[in-house]
């Protein structure tokens, strides 16, 4: 596949209208498949660059990030890829430990993959909840370990998947429809059914107890569930986790996933997550596919 420039990349989505993302049932009645949809229908998060960490108060029509964010990707000294073992950040970023054969992303990798995170990550407009790469890359690699992902295209089509849905790790929670819908979130920006059942099994303990005895929760109390699992490490480890246990059959099945394969991503799309396909999940996958090696 030629090469695709994340950066003259930006230029381009920047461009692109999201389209209408109306959740499509899976395909399988395996226990393994999710029986809903995990994705909204409508996207996460704001169109306009918010200037505070207010909930943003207009829909989106951008389809990567805002203008200003791909403005500012576009001109800074920032987007330039450090080598990857500059800085402390990188340097403790992969564990010195890991299993054979398990998939580890490289920090230069990364950096040309989302270049608005490049450095401080610019998380200057939501500070609360924007992450750099340094920061995702740990919490990355962590994720790639703990779930036991050995194939380079599961790892591509989960963080293709993450950075667009978090607008390139700039959001943690669900903005829209204002103000939010409640319990959705993760970088994996999953519905709330799916949070809390991630949540209690990470988190048993406080997840049962926010719960109490049962019933439909509160918006509060679906707000405090997905609290749980915003931490990096747990947020970032949301897609894999899904994967593994939610869409399983496409994990580690050779018919499934295939490397390369931009068809076999939109099968995971509509048929593992249940949501529609777009040019902008294309555009995410293209990109991390073009850049992100072995």
């Amino acid at each position: 596949m030629k090469f695709v420039s994340a950066i003259a990349l930006l230029g381009l989505v920047a461009q692109v209208t999201v389209a209408g993302r109306c959740p499509v049932p899976p395909a399988s009645s395996a226990s393994s498949q999710s029986s809903a949809p995990a994705y909204s229908s409508t996207p996460a998060y704001s169109a306009s660059a918010p200037t505070t960490d207010a909930v943003p108060t207009s829909a989106p029509t951008p389809a990567y990030t805002s203008a200003a964010e791909s403005t500012a990707a576009a001109t800074s000294s920032a987007v330039s890829v450090p080598p990857s073992s500059t800085g402390s950040d990188y340097t403790t970023a992969v564990p010195s430990s890991v299993p054979s054969g398990v998939f580890q992303v490289k920090a230069a990798d990364l950096d040309r993959a989302v270049p608005a995170r490049v450095g401080d990550g610019n998380c200057s407009a939501r500070p609360t909840e924007c992450a750099s790469n340094a920061r995702a890359l740990s919490a990355i690699n962590k994720a790639l370990q703990k779930y036991n992902i050995t194939r380079r295209s599961e790892a591509v089509a989960i963080l293709s998947l993450m950075a667009q849905e978090s607008a390139d790790w700039m959001f943690n929670i669900n903005h829209y429809p204002e103000p939010g819908r409640p319990g959705q979130g993760t970088r994996n920006m999953m519905f709330y059914n799916f949070v809390e059942e991630y949540a209690k099994s990470l988190h048993p303990e406080q997840a049962n107890a926010l719960l109490g005895a049962g019933g439909e929760p509160s918006d509060s109390t679906k707000n405090a569930v997905r609290e749980l699992v915003l931490n990096d490490d747990d947020s970032f480890a949301s897609g894999f986790w899904f994967l593994t246990h939610k869409a399983s059959s496409f994990y580690n099945n050779p018919a499934k996933l295939i490397e390369g394969s931009e068809a076999s991503f939109e099968d995971y799309i509509v048929n593992g997550i249940g949501t529609s396909m777009s040019d902008t999940r294309r555009q995410y996958w293209n990109v991390f596919n073009s850049i992100i090696t072995a």
